[in-house]
């Protein structure tokens, strides 16, 4: 068995395996155009995403955080495994029954494939709760990175020689197929991986991280019930803008993400030591990064911002470059909901991961309207950034409660 590495170690190789799979991913959707030689391929590859994005988080179950967090090990890592293995069945017969019902008998094949794509990734994603709870998140990182490079080698030589959406994202199902061996090793040095798990024992997991689940899908659904008031308000063609204007800085909150993501176990350690103080102190340390990034996201794209949605997607958008410092505000302090969500699946404060995304929700509903009425496209991410901020003020007060209650 190897030994762990560094804190530090875990947290930059989790960046840069994340950071580098993420832009290769963004590539995709860039190239697919320039290769194809038309935006039929790149309109099938969108509905392909949206649909793995429905039933992805179905195939995860929230079970990693559940997972990492699992410090007196309730579950085993058979467990574990075997209860992906399932959600995974369930996630992708949900998936290929609603392309059925809702798609096109000509892109359901690309549809299929590249939910393929991201089970595959979500199988993974259980083994990488492995190493984490044994601080080697070396290895996911690399893994991460090694996947995200070859599977954007595989799908654009493939969709350079044979033109075919299909055939490029079967290519990018077979780039996993060196590094899902190596995952399986790697993990296996830690514990036993034979999938095994009771019915009992499948429903009771699936009991415990529903709340979660249910959350997390309340927090995903805030910003898109805001963006479909706007365009409801101002038309399809204000909700492109925003959307364009808003897509770079989804990197500030990845970011987020890479901060905290390799402390979950660190986290849940506090709490089963009942190191309450040593706890907060942690606590405070990540909330105060997340603002520092969000306050150099700002100065970043101030200077770059317009410069670069000119390039990207000309010089009309970039007159729009404004919205970006509002947008910056609304995924951090959805970067921060999410952040707390998670601390509180560590807590098993169940009631109060699902309340406090569920609320956020209610809000966006009745504060979107008026603040676009009086704030133009700006009031979108204003009325997201209410939801987030009431939902994070209300879940740090449960946080607070529930690890003070155990001491």
């Amino acid at each position: 068995m190897t030994q762990q590495v560094s804190l530090r170690a875990n947290m930059i190789w989790n960046s840069a395996g994340s950071f580098i799979s993420l832009i290769c991913q963004w590539l995709i959707t860039v190239l697919v155009v320039k290769l194809s030689n038309s935006f039929e391929a790149a309109g099938v590859l969108s509905i392909c995403m949206a649909i793995a994005n429905i039933f992805t988080p179905i195939a995860q179950f929230k079970v990693r955080v559940f997972q990492v967090s699992d410090i007196k090990d309730e579950y085993s890592a058979s467990e574990y495994t075997a209860f992906r293995i399932l959600t995974i069945l369930v996630a992708l017969v949900g998936s290929c029954g609603y392309a059925i019902a809702t798609e096109s008998p000509a892109t359901i094949p690309a549809i299929m494939l590249y939910v393929v794509y991201k089970l595959i990734d979500s199988f993974i994603d259980v083994l990488h709760g492995i190493d984490q709870k044994n601080m080697r998140m070396d290895i996911c990182g690399k893994s991460m990175a090694v996947r995200g490079v070859l599977s954007l080698l595989f799908f654009c030589v493939t969709m350079a020689t044979t033109k075919s959406l299909s055939l490029s994202i079967a290519a990018m199902c077979l780039s996993t197929v060196p590094v899902i061996p190596y995952d399986w090793k790697m993990a296996k040095q830690y514990e036993r991986l034979l999938p095994a798990i009771s019915a009992g024992r499948a429903a009771e997991l699936a009991k415990n991280c529903l709340p979660a689940v249910l959350g997390t899908a309340c927090c995903t659904a805030v910003v898109s019930v805001a963006r479909q008031i706007l365009g409801d308000i101002s038309g399809a063609e204000a909700l492109g803008i925003y959307a364009s204007v808003c897509t770079p800085v989804v990197i500030v909150q990845a970011g987020a993400g890479y901060i905290y993501a390799p402390l979950l176990g660190v986290f849940a350690g506090h709490i089963d030591r009942n190191e309450t103080t040593r706890f907060f102190q942690l606590l405070i340390k990540v909330l105060v990064a997340m603002l520092g990034l969000a306050l150099v996201g700002d100065m970043v794209f101030f200077i770059m911002g317009k410069p670069f949605l000119t390039i990207a997607f000309g010089a009309e958008t970039s007159s729009y470059s404004f919205l970006m410092y509002a947008a910056i505000a609304s995924v951090m302090l959805c970067a921060a909901a999410s952040f707390l969500t998670d601390q509180l699946i560590a807590a098993r404060e169940s009631k109060w991961v699902f309340l406090g995304n569920l609320i956020p929700l209610v809000i966006v509903i009745f504060v979107t309207k008026p603040l676009i009425d009086k704030l133009g496209m700006n009031g979108c991410s204003i009325s997201i950034s209410v939801a987030y901020a009431v939902g994070s003020v209300l879940m740090l007060i449960a946080l607070y409660r529930a690890v003070k209650s155990r001491k």
